[in-house]
């Protein structure tokens, strides 16, 4: 609930939702069949992660999952 898991592929990802300052989808188009989602983190000094190659698919689930966790982040 607090984090974003990754298992499926290595790197294996684990992201708490504390250390995200923004996320960022990329690539969203009609008509292409994947997308990518950039997180920058509070620690400006640490670099950017890019999940790449998201099936668009899943681009509803993923905008829901980021529209939850705003409203998490603001005390919902």
């Amino acid at each position: 609930m607090d984090c974003l898991v990754h298992l499926s592929d290595p790197p294996f990802t684990v992201i708490t939702l504390s250390e995200i300052e923004m996320a960022s989808l990329e690539r969203v188009q009609f008509g292409l069949k994947q997308f990518d989602l950039v997180f920058i983190f509070r620690d400006f000094t640490r670099p950017t992660l890019s999940v790449n190659s998201i099936p668009s698919s899943q681009l509803n689930n993923v905008m829901e999952w980021l529209k939850w966790v705003v409203y998490l982040k603001l005390g919902g």
